[in-house]
């Protein structure tokens, strides 16, 4: 009822679908908030990304990934410095990471606005 501003007995089919993705929204804009609680002291159990590419078209966005996550992160952090830092220049290393990453972010994203219209 709070996430659309309606009585639910003034609801139609597509007031539920509206309140459901609402209710999303606000999950994920929890969890980027939750991920900031660090600057009040508090420790937080997630990391945020943020990513802004800039081309031939603009990607930026956030994601969000979870404690579990951390060993694979480091693992391939790991294997990315040891294969690639010391043959390819910081820079070129660095720009096509955020090129792979803004090419995964669209897809993530392409993704996401499928399930919410789908």
């Amino acid at each position: 009822m709070l996430a659309i501003g309606k009585p639910a007995k003034d609801w139609a089919d597509h007031d539920l679908n509206a309140a459901e993705v609402q209710l999303m929204k606000w999950a994920f804009e929890f969890r980027r908030i939750e991920t900031l609680s660090h600057y009040k002291g508090i420790s937080s159990t997630r990391r945020a990304i943020g990513l802004v590419f800039s081309g031939a078209e603009t990607v930026s966005g956030e994601i969000d990934v979870s404690v579990e996550d951390q060993t694979a992160i480091s693992s391939l952090a790991d294997e990315l410095v040891t294969n690639f830092a010391k043959t390819i220049k910081p820079e070129v290393l660095l720009a096509a990471i955020a090129e792979a990453g803004a090419r995964i972010y669209k897809d993530l994203e392409s993704s996401r606005s499928e399930q919410e219209n789908g």
